[in-house]
Formats: C-alpha cells, structure tokens, sequence
C-alpha cells in the first residue's frame, strides 16, 4: 500500500477539495462553469458530496467534499494555476485541497470511505492490519486502497493529512455491510491499535446532467 515520497508528473491522481457546506450551491456552479477548463487539462468532476458522514476522529465542521480526477499530476497542477475561480483566495469562502496519487483506478464506484491516518506502530499496520483487511475483503463489493499515499501534495488551506487511503463501493449499504460486520471488528480494532484515524465516508454526485463523468477512474 505505501508509496514513495514522490508523486510522477505522468501518475494519475485525484484532487479532493474540503469547504464549506454553506457554499454547495457555489462549489456546483463553480465547478460547472469550468466544465471545459476540466477537460483542457484532462480532468474530470468525479463528484460532489454534499453530506458527510464522520465515522471515527473528526472531521472539519460541517465541510462538504469534492472529488476532481486528472490523468497525470502535472496537468492537475496546470488546471490548479490556470483555472480562475481556483486562483480566486476566497473561492468558496476558503477550501482545503490536497493532490494524491491514484494506485488503482478501480471501477466507477462513487460512495467512498476516506481515512486520514496518524501511525501509531507503522510496522505492525503494514505486517500485520494491510494483509488481514486485504483476505477479508477479497471477493466483497468495492475496491480498496485506490488512494493508499503518503506522498501529498497540500495545495491550500490547513489540512495536513500523513497518510491518506481513499476506499470505493457501489453503495452505503455495500460499505455498511463491511465495515459493520462482526468479522471486520477485530480487523478495525487492530487499525486502531497501529495508527489514529479520522475516518468519513461521502456520496459523490454527479453534477453534470448530460454529460457521462466517470468517479475515481481515470482514462489510460
């Protein structure tokens, strides 16, 4: 699951922007007005989560979540400089807006699971937590670890995650019926026992009526 300290210029990545939940109606129009400048710069809107549901630590007040996917991380950079609403300081009343590296575009599943994560016993979670949560997960709905990084790049705003893994499934049921189950239990202990976590999941919408945009999967 870990990767280097760097991100390519040519790795595929997602942009997650946090801001606040008063400006949803703002972030959508913003975000829809710049359709086009998404596509210049090969991204795509993979979606907006309005509602977030904070399971473990915390999570920055009532924060929404927007969900941006770019084929390589140097035009995700270039779209960031070049997009006007983005160079804006105030847009959105201030946002949060953090780069990670994509490790498995998995499929286009919108209802993810972000945990920020704070090692406690950094051996332990790799040795002992990464292969027990991977067995009980083979053949469960969803895909894990799509975002498994430590090499952040923090474009704006205070948020400093240390490790980031960004999980995928097709539904909240799907999710619920994983995380809540008496056999990821001891699996969830174990995490908490290696490393300190803020953990939500979010919908992601679709803010485009009539266009087909993909979620966290990004073209070739």
């Amino acid at each position: 699951m870990e990767c280097g300290k760097e991100i390519p210029d040519d790795s595929p990545c997602l942009l997650l922007i946090r801001y606040p939940g008063a400006y949803n109606l703002n972030a959508r129009n913003s975000l829809i007005k710049n359709f086009s400048i998404h596509h210049i710069y090969d991204g795509n809107v993979a979606g907006v989560g309005e509602y977030v549901n904070v399971l473990e630590g915390v999570w920055q007040r009532e924060a929404s979540v927007a969900v941006l996917c770019f084929d390589t991380k140097k035009s995700a950079e270039m779209w960031y400089n070049c997009t006007p609403d983005i160079k804006q300081s105030d847009w959105l009343s201030g946002v949060d807006m953090v780069l990670v590296p994509l490790r498995n575009k998995g499929s286009p599943n919108t209802y993810l699971e972000i945990l920020d994560i704070k090692f406690k016993d950094r051996n332990k979670f790799y040795s002992e937590y990464v292969p027990q949560c991977a067995k009980y997960m083979e053949g469960k709905p969803g895909d894990i670890a799509v975002v498994s990084a430590e090499n952040i790049i923090r474009l704006r705003g205070q948020w400093d995650p240390g490790f980031i893994v960004i999980n995928q499934f097709p539904t909240e049921a799907d999710f619920s019926s994983i995380y809540r189950s008496d056999e990821y239990e001891p699996i969830r202990k174990l995490r908490q026992e290696t490393a300190d976590a803020n953990v939500i999941t979010v919908q992601l919408n679709n803010i485009f009526r009539n266009k087909s945009v993909p979620s966290v999967k990004c073209s070739q």
